[in-house]
C-alpha cells in the first residue's frame, strides 16, 4: 500500500507552468498553506516545532535533507499512507501537485526561501476551463473511492488568477475571505480550510460534511435549486429568483470534446450540475440576506435563537445575571442605545436595544429597566421604568469562536436590514445605501469583535427604590471594559486561526491581528459597489477583451437585448445588473449562450404552498 501511494505521487507530472516557476516560491506556498498553522512561529502546541519556513533549521533537524527527498522527514510524512501529515482528521490536504513541488524543491537542493515581499513578480499562466474541470474530476475520482464524492464542492478563483491586475497578495486575501465566510456560516467547532487542488490555489475544495451543510441542503440554497417534481419545473414567481448567476454547464461545448467528457463525469460524481461557485461572488452573496440567514439556519424570532444558545433574557434580568450599558449616542445611531451581555453556550451573547426617537419610553435615563415586552405573559415587575424599543442587533460566538449576527424589529422578528432612521451604515458597506444589512455590515463594523463602549449614562441617573436594581444591571465602565477585552481577545484569536495560513507571510508574519483588514467586507464591498467593464466581462466569460468587443459589435442580442453595447463603448454595467436573475437567466448566462460558452443551469426552486 505504501509503495503504491509513493508511486502515485512520484509519477504525477508537474503542470507545464510549474516547471518554469521558481520551485522555492511554490514550495513555500504549499508549506504555508498546509503546515504553517501548526508548525509556524505561533503554531499549535501539538505542532512540536515552529520553524517550517526556516530552511536552515529544517536542515539542521533533518526534516529536510538537501537533494534527498526520500530521506527528508517532511516529505516522508506527506506521502505516508499510515501516518500522514497533515493528520487524517484535517480535511484541507495538500494536493499531489503540491507534494511533488516540495519533492522537486528538495531534490534541487532545498534552497533557502526568500521573503515573499522580496520575491520578483512571477507572471501567472492562465488556468483554462478544461484544466479546472480536470482538477475537479481528479479530486472527485479520488473521493469516490471512499464514497465521499457526493459531498465535495468547489470554489474557483481562476478568473482572478487570470487577471494580471490582481496581485498575489490580493489572491491570498481572497482565500482568507473565503475561509472566513465559510467558517462564519458553520455551527461546527473545527475550523475548515478549503483545500487547494492546484499549486496556484485557484480551485479550492470543501467537504459539505465539515460544515454540516449536508444535513440541511445548504448547497441547494446557494445555487437556488430544488429537485424537480416528476421532471417538471414549477411556475416562476413574480419575485426575483434566488440563485447562482454564473451557473453554466459544459457537457455540450461544440469545440472541446475533452471538456465535454470531463464535465459529464464531474456532474455525475458530484451529483449536481453546479459543483463549483466563484469565490468572489460567494463571499459577497453569502454575507448578506437571504443567504446569510439561510446558511446559518437562523430562526425567525430572537426568542428561538436565545433558546438555541441557552440564553434566558427574562430570567437573567430577574436574577441580575446580565450586564448593561446605556448611552445617548453610539457609532451607528444618533438616538439612545442600550447593550447587554449574557453568557451563552459557546461564549458570549450581546444584545442591543435601539430606538427611532429620544422621547417617551425611548428615554433610557427615565426608563432603564425594559424592555416592556420582556415578560409577554405577565406584568413587567418594573413596568413604570420599562423602555419600549424599535429594534436590536444580536452578536454571539459560534462554536469555532467567530461571530454571528442577527437584526430584529421591536417585537424580536428577524429583519434583513435595520431602517436608517434607527441605525445607519455611513460607509454603505453593502452598496445599498446607509441601511445596515445583517451579516456584512455587522462584520465590517465589528472587525475586531465588540466595539469599545461610550461612558454609561444610566448608572447614576436614577434615585429611589429602583436605584439598586439599576446599579446591579449597569456596572462600572471598567467592569464592562474587561468583558469587552476578553470577548475581543477570543474573537481575534479565532480570526487569526482562520486567516493566518493565507495572510501571515513575509513582512506580515509579525503583524498584530488588528492590522489586517476584515477580509470579508474588504472583498465584498468593492465587489458589490463595483461595475463590470469590457475587460472584466471578458475575463469572467473566459474571452479576450477584443473577442468580446467584436462579438458585441456583430451580435444584436448581445448589443441591444442584453445591453452590452455600453461595454464596447468603454462604459460599465452595474454588478447587480450583470448578475440579475429576475428574467430566469442572468445577462452573464445569456451572453454565454450567445457566445456558445456554456448552457445556463435552469434554476429550480419549489414554491411554498
Amino acid at each position: 500500500m505504501r509503495s503504491l501511494a509513493v508511486c502515485l505521487v512520484l509519477a504525477l507530472p508537474l503542470a507545464a507552468h510549474a516547471q518554469d516557476d521558481d520551485l522555492g516560491v511554490q514550495a513555500r506556498k504549499a508549506l504555508e498553506t498546509h503546515c504553517y498553522r501548526c508548525h509556524g512561529k505561533d503554531g499549535s502546541s501539538k505542532g512540536r516545532f515552529g520553524y517550517v519556513l526556516d530552511v536552515k533549521k529544517m536542515a539542521e533537524s533533518k526534516k529536510i535533507v538537501a537533494k534527498k527527498a526520500a530521506e527528508s522527514r517532511i516529505y516522508a510524512r506527506l506521502i505516508d499512507p499510515d501516518d500522514p501529515m497533515p493528520p487524517e482528521d484535517v480535511k484541507a490536504r495538500p494536493s499531489r501537485a503540491e507534494i511533488e513541488i516540495i519533492r522537486k524543491w528538495i531534490e534541487a537542493g532545498a534552497t533557502d526561501f526568500a521573503e515573499p515581499d522580496d520575491l520578483p513578480e512571477i507572471k501567472r499562466k492562465p488556468v483554462t476551463l478544461r484544466e479546472t474541470f480536470q482538477l475537479m474530476h481528479d479530486h472527485l475520482l479520488a473521493a469516490e473511492q471512499t464514497d465521499s464524492a457526493k459531498y465535495q464542492r468547489f470554489f474557483t478563483l481562476t478568473h482572478l488568477h487570470n487577471n494580471p491586475k490582481v496581485t498575489d497578495p490580493q489572491m491570498r486575501l481572497y482565500r482568507a475571505g473565503l475561509a472566513k465566510i465559510l467558517n462564519s456560516l458553520s455551527w461546527r467547532k473545527a475550523i475548515v480550510y478549503p483545500t487547494p487542488l492546484d499549486v496556484q490555489g485557484t480551485i479550492l475544495a470543501i467537504d459539505l460534511r465539515d460544515l454540516d451543510w449536508d444535513l440541511n441542503g445548504n448547497w441547494l440554497k446557494v445555487i437556488g435549486a430544488a429537485p424537480d417534481i416528476k421532471g417538471k419545473l414549477p411556475p416562476l414567481t413574480v419575485e426575483p429568483h434566488k440563485g447562482y448567476p454564473y451557473a453554466l454547464t459544459h457537457e455540450r461545448n461544440p469545440d472541446d470534446a475533452k471538456l465535454n467528457a470531463l464535465a459529464k463525469q464531474v456532474y455525475r460524481l458530484a451529483g449536481t450540475e453546479v459543483p463549483a461557485l466563484r469565490a468572489d461572488w460567494f463571499i459577497a452573496a453569502a454575507s448578506l440576506p437571504p443567504l446569510y440567514h439561510e446558511l446559518l439556519n437562523l430562526p425567525e424570532y430572537v426568542g428561538d435563537l436565545e433558546q438555541q444558545l441557552k440564553v434566558n433574557v427574562a430570567y437573567n434580568f430577574l436574577r441580575d445575571k446580565l450586564v448593561r450599558a446605556g448611552f445617548g449616542k453610539s457609532n451607528v445611531s444618533s438616538q439612545n442605545r442600550l447593550v447587554e451581555r449574557h453568557d451563552a453556550t459557546f461564549g458570549m451573547y450581546w444584545k442591543s436595544y435601539d430606538f427611532k426617537g429620544d422621547d417617551g419610553r425611548a428615554v433610557l435615563v427615565r426608563f432603564p429597566l425594559g424592555p416592556l415586552n420582556l415578560f409577554p405573559a405577565t406584568r413587567h415587575p418594573y413596568q413604570d421604568q420599562a423602555f419600549v424599543h424599535d429594534g436590536g442587533e444580536m452578536i454571539w460566538a459560534l462554536p469555532n469562536g467567530l461571530h454571528a449576527y442577527m437584526l430584529t424589529n421591536g417585537n424580536g422578528k428577524r429583519i434583513d436590514s435595520g431602517p436608517a432612521e434607527v441605525v445607519r451604515d455611513e460607509k454603505e458597506t453593502a452598496g445599498r445605501g446607509p441601511a445596515i444589512f445583517n451579516g456584512l455590515s455587522c462584520m465590517a463594523c465589528h472587525k475586531h469583535g465588540m466595539i469599545e463602549l461610550p461612558r454609561d449614562d444610566i448608572r447614576g441617573a436614577l434615585q429611589g427604590k429602583v436605584r439598586d436594581k439599576v446599579r446591579r444591571l449597569y456596572p462600572e465602565k471598567k467592569f464592562m471594559d474587561r468583558l469587552l477585552e476578553d470577548d475581543e481577545r477570543d474573537y481575534l484569536t479565532a480570526v487569526d486561526r482562520v486567516i493566518a495560513p493565507y495572510l501571515r507571510v513575509g513582512a506580515d508574519k509579525k503583524k498584530d491581528i488588528k492590522q489586517f483588514p476584515e477580509v470579508v467586507s474588504a472583498l465584498a464591498t468593492p465587489y458589490l459597489k463595483g461595475g463590470v467593464d469590457l475587460d472584466q466581462a471578458a475575463l469572467e466569460l473566459g474571452l479576450e477583451p477584443a473577442e468580446l468587443k467584436a462579438a458585441i459589435k456583430v451580435n444584436g442580442t448581445l448589443r441591444d437585448l442584453l445591453g452590452l453595447r455600453v461595454l464596447s463603448s468603454g462604459g460599465q454595467l452595474k454588478r447587480q445588473t450583470w448578475e440579475s436573475v429576475r428574467e430566469v437567466y442572468s445577462p452573464f448566462q445569456d451572453a454565454a449562450v450567445e457566445l456558445q460558452l456554456g448552457t445556463p443551469v435552469r434554476l429550480r426552486r419549489l414554491l411554498a404552498d
